[in-house]
C-alpha cells in the first residue's frame, strides 16, 4: 500500500521509488556542471534539502539507500569540482597541494 511517499508492507516500510526519482531530479537541478557557481554555495543549497528529505523518510529502512544516494551526490560534486579545474595540469597541481601522493595516469 502506498501512502505519503512510503510503501507500507505488513512488517516493514520503504520509500516509494517515485519519490526517490523526484529527489534525484531535484539534486540534478541543483548540481548542474555548467552553472559556474562555487561548490560551497551548492553545498549550502543542498544541505536543507538533504536534511529535510532524510528526516522525513527516516522511519523507513533507508540506511543502504542513504549510503548509495550520498555516494551519488558526492560523485556529482566531484564532477563539478573537476569541471572547475578545467585542465589536467590544474587538477594535478591541486591534488598534490591537497596531499594526494598517488600519481594518476592521464587519460588520452
Amino acid at each position: 500500500m502506498e501512502f505519503l511517499g512510503f510503501i507500507i508492507h505488513e512488517t516493514w516500510v520503504k520509500v516509494n521509488p517515485k519519490r526517490i526519482k523526484r529527489f534525484k531530479d531535484k539534486i540534478r537541478e541543483k548540481t548542474k556542471r555548467n552553472t559556474g557557481r562555487k561548490i560551497e554555495d551548492i553545498i549550502k543549497e543542498l544541505n536543507p534539502l538533504l536534511r529535510g528529505w532524510m528526516n522525513y523518510y527516516r522511519i523507513a529502512n533507508i540506511k543502504s539507500l542513504i549510503r548509495d544516494l550520498m555516494g551519488w551526490i558526492r560523485r556529482r560534486l566531484r564532477m563539478i569540482r573537476i569541471r572547475h579545474w578545467k585542465t589536467y595540469k590544474v587538477m594535478h597541481k591541486e591534488m598534490r597541494r591537497q596531499g594526494i601522493k598517488e600519481m594518476m595516469k592521464r587519460c588520452p
